[in-house]
């Protein structure tokens, strides 16, 4: 991690040069602002209020994603202000001990990887679900709230969707993990629970988990139909009904559903093969069950 410090003070400059580099960091010192627009490569800009003239605006303007810490002289509560209307990070009152800047500059650090994580989980998520299902339900945002689809994803892209609204902290607890319970105990009374569901409660857990639940906001993700005196909101998937894992299926059903869900992943060759029959066999069972495979062309298409 690179430090810029601009200060005019050239003693102190150096002092604090020598107590970061052995701290890891590596520094430049510029004399003014004007010096380090066109020379500077920092991650963090130390700027004295010695040199707060002229090009600042320019200066904040062109490194506005990078920290800059203020290093004043005395605290003047108009001149802080009127720094944070610029757009610096944060200010340090000189004089200061080293590890009081390092503390300051790893906490701003920490701010900005997280809030460029999150950036990054929150386009991957975008782009995930972006086109892969559509939501036509926009209700009030309620809770406690029961949301259940025969598809899961749908039900998370519906929260994806809506959660922002509730402005507050989601807690994340899967219902098929055994520390539940205590995850529900152990969470905060202002957060809204998002509890996600795939495989059918016993009686004494689905008492136990509304036991655990009252007074509390949340929101239960779950395939399958759960008793409760909350408010239930059922997205239908489009197409047809999706296999569940706990489901058990005729052979017939299977084989039906094993076509649909492969005919455009795998050849009919492979998939003829797992399933233990000919490629004749597969097209008079895609005859029987109604499957069209369409194949694409530029100018048409045809089915099999």
């Amino acid at each position: 991690m690179k430090v810029t410090i601009i200060e005019n003070e050239t003693y102190f400059a150096e002092s604090i040069s020598h107590k970061l580099n052995r701290c890891g960091f590596k520094v430049e010192i510029f004399n003014s602002i004007k010096d380090s627009l066109h020379k500077t490569s920092g991650d963090i800009y130390l700027l004295s209020s010695n040199v707060m003239t002229g090009n600042i605006d320019t200066l904040l303007k062109k490194f506005q994603k990078k920290i800059v810490i203020l290093m004043l002289n005395n605290q003047s509560n108009s001149f802080i202000k009127k720094a944070f209307s610029y757009g610096i990070n944060d200010y340090i009152i000189k004089p200061f001990h080293s590890d009081e800047l390092i503390h300051k500059i790893k906490h701003h650090q920490e701010f900005i990887d997280l809030r460029a994580s999150i950036s990054s989980y929150k386009s991957y998520l975008d782009h995930s679900f972006k086109d892969k299902v559509k939501i036509k339900e926009d209700i009030e945002i309620v809770t406690p709230l029961i949301i259940e689809s025969d598809a899961s994803n749908y039900i998370d892209t519906w929260f994806l969707k809506n959660y922002e609204k509730y402005g507050k902290s989601i807690t994340f607890i899967p219902l098929m993990q055994g520390e539940w319970k205590k995850k529900i105990k152990d969470s905060n009374a202002t957060d809204i629970l998002y509890l996600k569901n795939k495989q059918p409660l016993k009686e004494d857990e689905r008492k136990k988990l509304f036991e655990l639940l009252q007074g509390k906001n949340f929101i239960i993700s779950t395939t399958l139909p759960i008793e409760s005196e909350y408010k239930t909101l059922k997205i239908a998937s489009e197409g047809k009904k999706r296999y569940q894992g706990y489901e058990i299926m005729t052979i017939e059903k299977y084989v039906q559903y094993i076509i649909l869900k492969y005919q455009y992943e795998h050849a009919d060759t492979v998939i003829s093969k797992k399933l233990g029959f000919s490629r004749k066999s597969l097209h008079k069972r895609r005859t029987k069950y109604n499957i069209y495979k369409v194949k694409k062309t530029k100018c048409v298409e045809e089915r099999e």
